[in-house]
């Protein structure tokens, strides 16, 4: 053990609507004060619903951020694809991970990136081929770019995978055993209604 210890006066405690009756024995026994959400954590918004574009801006201001750190340098094609690949990617990573990104945001960050791609740090110049071809593998022509929209998906997939995989009731939150439900029963029109049709 550390010997840290946690400061009541410093912490707060969201409690879902599934403990109701058993709320202020909770807060009793830790001494939190409550808090509501939304909230921010590790640097992205905690939320009981879906992502708003508003909550999505610190995402962007960091991209925006690593992008102008970039201009003053005279990168080649291949240095600026490898950039976008390791470092830029990694950016929205983390919160394509945990959320349904908002579909206009999805379009920013692309943006983002086919304009440093093409433009670097000059400004100036034109995209060569299509958005789509740039980010086909390499065996298949392309610069193997991964789409925003497609990792999203697939990390969302992941916890779709989990909730089929156990037992969704453990989670306490409501919902989750219906969505466990329908995706057993109906099956990709589901997944179509809770990520989205994808395309290009």
């Amino acid at each position: 053990m550390s010997g840290l210890q946690v400061n009541p006066s410093k912490s707060t405690i969201i409690l879902s609507k599934a403990v109701q009756r058993e709320r202020q024995g909770i807060l009793d026994l830790i001494g939190f004060q409550e808090g509501c959400l939304p909230i921010r954590s590790l640097g992205v918004p905690l939320t009981a619903s879906r992502l708003t574009v508003a909550d999505c801006q610190p995402l962007i201001d960091k991209i925006s951020s690593r992008l102008a750190g970039w201009t003053h340098l005279n990168l080649s094609l291949a240095k600026r694809t490898q950039l976008l690949k390791s470092v830029l990617s990694s950016l929205h990573m983390y919160w394509s991970s945990i959320f349904i990104l908002p579909k206009a945001i999805i379009k920013v960050v692309e943006k983002k990136m086919r304009t440093f791609l093409w433009k670097g740090s000059s400004g100036s110049g034109y995209a060569k081929v299509s958005w789509v071809q740039v980010c086909m593998p390499k065996e298949e022509g392309g610069l193997g770019i991964r789409r925003v929209l497609h990792m999203n998906q697939a990390l969302m997939l992941k916890h779709v995978w989990r909730i089929l995989q156990e037992d969704p009731n453990q989670y306490g939150w409501p919902g989750c055993s219906d969505i466990g439900y329908e995706i057993k029963q109906f099956g990709w029109s589901t997944l179509h209604r809770l990520l989205g049709a994808g395309g290009n």
